[in-house]
């Protein structure tokens, strides 16, 4: 990654310049489309934008970038720990909450305008950084340095189109061989 002076862009994609890049897609997997527009969003290439605002600190900036490095080149490792829907394409923590901090049914006003929801008000300083970085980096190294990635029971189709490591014991839900994905 490249630069870290804040509010510089770091990877960015234009909408503009995505469609072509899913219409190669499309092209050079054979079998994708049917499995594209029925949800498959698991099998679909994708990004993320992180952005850099203006008002942030160095430090801020720094620890941010720092911390998608370390994602980039070691995250796979934390693969057993998450299950993955085929069908949203979405990965959750196997602890992690059933539900979100927060819902709109939290969220009102009152008599006045104001809205009114439960809040956290726990934060770290900047002097954290480097202690959160120091842990990420032991949890990962922690971690082997190879994943389990053998066959999923996921239709054959699916497979074609996977680019991503799966380990088995990720799947949400147990497929047999032939039964659609989705």
């Amino acid at each position: 990654m490249h630069g870290r002076a804040v509010g510089c862009r770091l990877v960015e994609v234009p909408a503009s310049e995505r469609a072509p890049i899913i219409k190669r897609y499309l092209e050079q997997v054979p079998g994708a489309r049917p499995h594209i527009p029925v949800g498959c969003d698991g099998v679909k290439p994708g990004w993320t934008r992180v952005n850099l605002n203006y008002f942030i600190s160095p430090a801020a900036a720094d620890y941010i970038t720092a911390a998608v490095e370390l994602i980039a080149a070691d995250g796979y490792r934390l693969l057993p720990d998450y299950r993955f829907d085929p069908h949203t394409g979405l990965w959750r923590h196997a602890s992690g909450p059933l539900r979100p901090r927060l819902t709109l049914a939290e969220v009102c006003y009152g008599p006045d305008g104001e809205m009114h929801y439960p809040r956290c008000r726990a934060r770290a300083g900047e002097d954290a950084f480097p202690g959160y970085l120091r842990q990420a980096r032991a949890l990962l190294a922690g971690r082997p340095e190879q994943v389990e990635d053998g066959p999923t029971g996921l239709s054959a189709d699916f497979e074609a189109l996977r680019w991503f490591p799966l380990p088995p014991s990720c799947l949400v839900g147990a497929r047999a061989e032939g039964e659609d994905p989705r």
